[in-house]
């Protein structure tokens, strides 16, 4: 039985029990794989504190740790996509990883600050080679929190006005 607003109950059903993510970090238990794997997710604020709680004023940072059985794969792409609550891409972000010579590669990607609206998140990682081969894809992990911290949108919490803030320039004739 659930008390309280629509809003609070539709985010409690979509957050669901994903028991394999702990706040702010998500480790690949899977011993079995081929070639490579993302073997740890994590979010960490600017201090490296881990968390999934996230002023919209300050920059997300995503680590990625990658293990790998060869130690030379080439032509491997990292791709990142944040999803919003409703499980839709806001965005996708992809590297190259310089992956010659390690078996294991640590590397990061931040969120700049004021980019992401007020809400809930997660995310879409994948590793993989042209458009083809994909060597892992991890769907929906990692779910954090933006909220607002003073943004001139802060009157209009609860609202739908996107999943961006977007700095566009205006002018006037």
């Amino acid at each position: 039985e659930f008390f309280g607003d629509t809003n609070t109950a539709i985010e409690k059903y979509l957050r669901g029990n994903n028991t394999d993510t702990a706040v702010g970090n998500y480790i690949n238990k899977k011993n079995n794989y081929n070639v490579i794997k993302v073997a740890e997710l994590g979010l960490t604020d600017t201090l490296q504190a881990v968390t999934s709680q996230f002023k919209h004023d300050e920059p997300v940072v995503i680590h990625v740790d990658v293990e790998a059985q060869e130690t030379k794969l080439a032509d491997v792409t990292l791709g990142i996509a944040v999803l919003d609550k409703m499980k839709n891409k806001v965005f996708t972000t992809m590297h190259k990883p310089h992956l010659n010579g390690n078996l294991q590669n640590k590397m990061s990607c931040t969120i700049p600050s004021n980019l992401l609206t007020p809400g809930m998140y997660s995310l879409d990682v994948a590793l993989f080679s042209g458009a083809g081969n994909v060597y892992e894809y991890l769907s929906d992990k990692i779910p954090f929190d933006i909220f607002d911290n003073g943004s001139e949108f802060a009157a209009f919490d609860g609202s739908n006005y996107g999943n961006v803030f977007a700095n566009c320039t205006w002018s006037e004739k």
